[in-house]
């Protein structure tokens, strides 16, 4: 999906919670609920593109050990990549491959591992690349250093598996209690509808429901920020 596309879908689901606001409760839930659907999109993406990177960096140990391996048995870096890129699974896979792809076409290949790194944003990536970029021009065995920051990659995986599962409970709790009011909203909203009326009709109502939905963005950001651990 391009930016476009993705602006436009953005558009379309604020302007559908927009309308279906305006027709339930009148313009100032419409206003709402549109401003409350534009942060879902953006969401979606930022989850999607942390469950992208999280798979390219479990997937670079594996990378690593498969270049240094087709570069023992006496294949350039380029071939080992090539190889590399060939056998590994997706979204590591098309990364590489773009790489080679570049560099095929002309560009050196220190700015093909570069703009790799700027379009992953990992950072064991750019350890990776840093330790190539350096061992290609002083020279040595470069398949040992890519066998040393592989293994040292996978010790970190492995740590950072185990922070995730000490900060299960924290991240299980901070989506309950964000979901937990929306879902009861909805509920009385079929069974009650009277019952919620107060909250867009008036003005005591309206100010009520702003405050409690700003207190939720800004509660669900404050405990998302208290169990993210970088590791």
């Amino acid at each position: 999906m391009g930016a476009g596309d993705f602006l436009a879908l953005l558009l379309l689901v604020v302007l559908t919670a927009g309308a279906v606001g305006w027709y339930l409760w009148g313009p100032l839930a419409a206003i709402g609920a549109g401003a409350l659907a534009a942060t879902i999109p953006p969401a979606v993406l930022s989850s999607a593109a942390a469950r992208r990177l999280s798979q390219i960096q479990a997937q670079l140990p594996d990378t690593l050990m498969i270049i240094a391996g087709a570069m023992r048995a006496g294949h350039s870096f380029l071939q080992a990549l090539d190889t590399a890129a060939q056998e590994i699974d997706e979204p590591a896979a098309s990364e590489f491959g773009q790489v080679l792809s570049e560099v095929r076409l002309g560009r050196n290949i220190d700015d093909g591992l570069d703009a790799l790194v700027e379009r992953v944003s990992s950072t064991d990536l750019e350890w990776t690349v840093t330790a190539i970029k350096i061992q290609r021009q002083v020279g040595g065995n470069l398949a040992e250093v890519l066998e040393t920051v592989a293994n040292t990659i996978r010790e970190r995986e492995t740590l950072r598996r185990q922070v995730k599962v000490l900060s299960a409970e924290g991240r299980l709790s901070m989506v309950v209690l964000f979901v937990l009011p929306i879902v009861i909203a909805i509920y009385l909203m079929f069974v009650n509808p009277e019952y919620l009326k107060l909250l867009t009709t008036t003005r005591v109502g309206v100010i009520t429901l702003t405050s409690a939905c700003v207190l939720l963005v800004v509660g669900f950001v404050w405990m998302r920020r208290i169990v993210r651990l970088d590791v």
